[in-house]
């Protein structure tokens, strides 16, 4: 499975305060602008109990983006 962020929607790319959580970006994108740590953690299970994979692949996504703004800085 890939860490890299996965293809952006429309929404992702040109409405920053809309999402389609059908989408992982724009699941990806909510996690990464929640400032609380056990808000995002409580999403995080929250879609693991309805759907495994997505959960996953969002959690390394969202690692993933963490890390790069941290290499960044």
């Amino acid at each position: 499975m890939s860490t890299q962020v996965s293809t952006e929607c429309e929404l992702c790319a040109t409405k920053p305060g809309h999402y389609q959580f059908n989408n992982i970006c724009c699941r990806v994108r909510f996690l990464l602008l929640e400032p609380r740590r056990e808000v995002r953690v409580a999403w995080i299970e929250r879609w693991r109990r309805f759907d495994p994979a997505a959960a996953r692949e969002i959690e390394e996504q969202v690692k993933a983006r963490w890390s790069e703004r941290r290499s960044a800085r």
